[in-house]
């Protein structure tokens, strides 16, 4: 009888052990840590596409109307950028970014970045990681 009070009494501190530690880890990542969203705004900064979807919840909105149904068939295109020129790709399709005056996306089979110009097309720095293939 002595040894089962004695199990119980283990297994009842654990288990309040266990429950106080849990509370604690609670307060603790919910009060004395930063939260990952407190910087992020819904919506993009006018002008810009800062996220693969337009901003952090993938709204896929922008506010610009600049291009709307009534000038839509007039659009004329202005440059093209060729991501052939830069090396190997099957099958590019991407969707590039915009922020602070620059488009950024990727290419090629060995996954670079590329900075663009928007005004011009023009290549502003391209990035990639030696691969050793």
């Amino acid at each position: 009888m002595v040894e089962r009070t004695a199990t119980r009494w283990t297994v009842g501190t654990a288990c309040a052990t266990l429950a106080v530690s849990a509370v604690l880890a609670g307060f603790v990542m919910a009060f004395a840590t930063p939260r990952a969203e407190e910087g992020l705004v819904r919506g993009n900064v006018p002008g810009e596409w800062r996220y693969w979807g337009g901003d952090a919840w993938s709204t896929r909105y922008s506010s610009l109307d600049q291009v709307n149904a009534s000038n839509f068939d007039s659009l004329k295109i202005q440059w093209k950028w060729s991501a052939g020129a830069y090396g190997e790709d099957e099958y590019f399709r991407a969707t590039p970014l915009f922020a602070k005056g620059r488009l950024f996306t990727v290419a090629t089979n060995r996954r670079k970045a590329f900075a663009i110009d928007p005004v011009s097309g023009k290549t502003l720095w391209q990035w990639g990681m030696d691969e050793g293939i």
